[in-house]
């Protein structure tokens, strides 16, 4: 009884807060880099993902359109989470607008047959990739399943998309990115695109993606000096914007990139390099998140 007052509680206050959630996130994301920011966000672990959980649950697939919107996106790439964000209830959401959105499914590494998984997911609906994120579902990065999952991708023809940066939870260690590296490397045909260029760990983000032509990075949680230093680093076709909505506005993903980049570079960075992945139509001056 009590743990739901909390929580009904903690839900009510995030329904409040919302409107100073988002540039307060995007304030610590892109600002605060050194060791007591990030001692923070693992200490406020638990309230954290009560929030996510709530925001998650308050933003539907008709709020995402309307800030696409708002913001000139015409299509944006929407990733599950398995087994927190299940796949079939995000495509079913997405099925009605095939013109807005690519999905990238998940698979849950433990499940007993990835693979006959995977092939339910694809059955049922399209699938234009799939979303890893190793610390939040208890995926080392050197786990047998890891590699099994890339086998998958490859098998599949689908490019990939990794999470990076440090987990709010206390992993060992285990969410250093460049225990990333035997995957990555293992796998040269499979497109590979690091999430949030790692959020703190963007040194090293970018450094594996230096020695790795098959990997991209993808721009949310960063400022324009990252964002600017991936370009020149890996060159601005390797570099895919991203928001990580509804956690982060849009608006204020585009401006970090915008201050980031020449018009060039912005265009291949918010549009055409999402565009070549996936397969669509360079059609006028569409923009693909």
């Amino acid at each position: 009884m009590a743990a739901g007052w909390v929580d009904r509680a903690l839900s009510a206050m995030v329904y409040l807060g919302e409107p100073i959630v988002h540039p307060t996130l995007d304030f610590v994301a892109t600002r605060l880099r050194s060791q007591w920011p990030r001692w923070i966000y693992r200490a406020a672990s638990e309230l954290g993902f009560k929030q996510v959980a709530a925001i998650f649950s308050r933003h539907a697939v008709d709020d995402l359109i309307e800030a696409m919107d708002r913001n000139g996106i015409s299509h944006t790439v929407v990733c599950a989470i398995e087994p927190f964000f299940l796949s079939e209830p995000i495509a079913s959401a997405l099925a009605p607008h095939p013109d807005r959105f690519s999905f990238f499914c998940a698979i849950d590494p433990f499940h007993p047959d990835p693979a006959q998984r995977l092939a339910e997911i694809m059955a049922a609906f399209p699938v234009h990739g799939l979303k890893i994120h190793p610390t939040l579902t208890g995926l080392h990065p050197h786990d047998d399943r890891m590699f099994a999952l890339l086998e998958l991708a490859r098998h599949n023809h689908l490019p990939v998309t990794i999470h990076t940066g440090t987990f709010p939870f206390d992993t060992g260690g285990w969410d250093d990115a460049t225990l990333l590296e035997p995957a990555l490397a293992a796998y040269p045909d499979v497109t590979i695109v690091l999430a949030h260029i790692g959020w703190d760990q963007y040194r090293k983000v970018i450094d594996l993606a230096s020695r790795h032509p098959h990997v991209a990075v993808e721009t949310s949680w960063q400022p324009a000096r990252v964002i600017k230093m991936a370009v020149q680093a890996l060159g601005a076709d390797r570099v895919y914007f991203g928001s990580d909505f509804p956690l982060l506005r849009q608006e204020f993903a585009l401006s970090h990139v915008r201050q980031a980049l020449s018009d060039e570079e912005y265009e291949m960075v918010v549009s055409r390099n999402a565009m070549r992945l996936l397969g669509l139509g360079l059609v006028g001056q569409a923009r693909t998140a």
